[in-house]
Formats: C-alpha cells, sequence, structure tokens
C-alpha cells in the first residue's frame, strides 16, 4: 500500500491549496492528531484504498450506500 492510496480517497486542498484529510462521507476535515473510524476497500486493480471518517455515524453512512 502506498501513501497514495489514502491521498486519493481522503485528502483535499483548501482554497490556500493546503492538504487536509477530510471524512469519506461529508467531507469534514479530520484532525490528524485524533483517532478517526476507517475502512478499506481493494479495487479491482488489486490497491487498498484506504477511507476515513469523522464519526462511525458517517461510516456507517458510507457502508450503507456501497453495499
Amino acid at each position: 500500500m502506498t501513501d497514495d492510496s489514502l491521498a486519493d480517497a481522503s485528502l483535499r486542498e483548501t482554497p490556500d491549496a493546503d492538504p487536509v484529510r477530510v471524512c469519506a462521507t461529508c467531507d469534514a476535515v479530520v484532525a490528524d492528531s485524533e483517532w478517526h473510524p476507517t475502512t478499506t476497500r481493494v479495487t479491482e486493480s488489486g490497491e487498498v484504498v484506504i477511507y476515513l471518517f469523522c464519526t462511525e455515524a458517517c461510516k456507517t453512512e458510507w457502508q450503507a450506500a456501497r453495499d
């Protein structure tokens, strides 16, 4: 797994072009210094992609939309 798998799923740029990690459901900023729920998916090409969430509720909503 590369850092790109996390970046593709969870990084956005602020208007100042600073990268931030965001929730995969609601795009809320996810602080690096705190624990947050995650999940992974394996793409058809075999790449592992990590998704970050701001809360368990957002993770549950994301999973329900994909199952």
